[in-house]
């Protein structure tokens, strides 16, 4: 549903239902930034979760929590957005996931895999 959206032509921010917002979040999406997300510090032994994403912090390894997110609509997050969605379909074809994190790990290894450098948010 995001990358349809996205395809055409909407924003879209996405969170999970425990997120409470007490005043309109999307007044606080950076213009500069295509993907707004939230990160959790985590440790190196459980890295396939995240990757080193952050220009600032060259050696802290985070995981990028999707459960708060937002997709500004353009031709690169388009594409990462539809990326996302079909290796998330393909790695769950005639199997289990246990631990039921297949977006949350996807989703990193795309940022990983394909390069793609998270600023921090100071520097916007």
């Amino acid at each position: 549903t995001t990358a349809v959206a996205l395809c055409e032509g909407h924003n879209v921010f996405l969170s999970d239902t425990d997120v409470v917002f007490y005043r309109d979040p999307i007044q606080y999406a950076f213009h500069e930034a295509n993907i707004m997300i939230t990160a959790t510090k985590i440790l190196p032994n459980i890295a396939y979760w995240g990757g080193t994403f952050f220009s600032d912090q060259p050696k802290q390894y985070y995981t990028l929590n999707n459960g708060v997110v937002f997709y500004r609509s353009n031709a690169i997050t388009n594409a990462f957005a539809l990326t996302l969605a079909a290796n998330c379909v393909n790695g769950l074809k005639d199997r289990h996931d246990p631990e039921q994190g297949f977006l949350q790990k996807i989703f990193n290894q795309n940022m990983v895999n394909h390069s793609l450098v998270l600023q921090p948010c100071t520097k916007l």
